[in-house]
């Protein structure tokens, strides 16, 4: 609890899902980040076990882009700035994940709350800084 692993632990980009070489070494590559000196030293600092009972899931979804741009995003199973566990909070902006787990890019992502009751209303919180924009060309 209160430990922050956001960009602690590998991402594999880009992977071909039909090629099922390419997708195990993928997904081993992510498990395997488990046991890298930042994610042992990161356990370590937080008091946590750095081996024994380690375990952690590895999410496998198709990349989404919208005309050609690719768009990260990171969520968050309550509202972080409430520590409200009835909503979920959510950061999106135009790059891979790099762009926000880094920090290296300057700018602020879309910041937006979604109450767990009601999925429908969306509260935006904060519009992105980034270069880049959001766009919806669909109509």
């Amino acid at each position: 609890e209160g430990v922050s692993g956001a960009g602690l632990h590998d991402s594999v980009l880009g992977v071909d899902a039909t090629d099922k070489k390419a997708l195990a070494t993928a997904i081993k590559q992510v498990w395997g980040s488990m046991f890298t000196l930042r994610a042992v030293q990161s356990r370590h600092a937080a008091g946590m076990p750095l081996f024994d009972g380690v375990a952690m899931g590895v999410l496998v979804q198709p990349m989404v882009s919208l005309a050609g741009r690719a768009y990260a995003f990171i969520a968050f199973s309550k509202d972080v700035v409430a520590s409200d566990t009835g909503a979920v909070s959510m950061e999106i902006c135009v790059g891979l994940g790099e762009t926000l787990a880094s920090a290296n890019e300057p700018g602020m992502p879309y910041r937006l709350v979604v109450r767990k009751d009601k999925p429908q209303a969306v509260k935006v919180l904060s519009l992105a800084s980034f270069s880049y924009g959001l766009e919806d060309k669909t109509g």
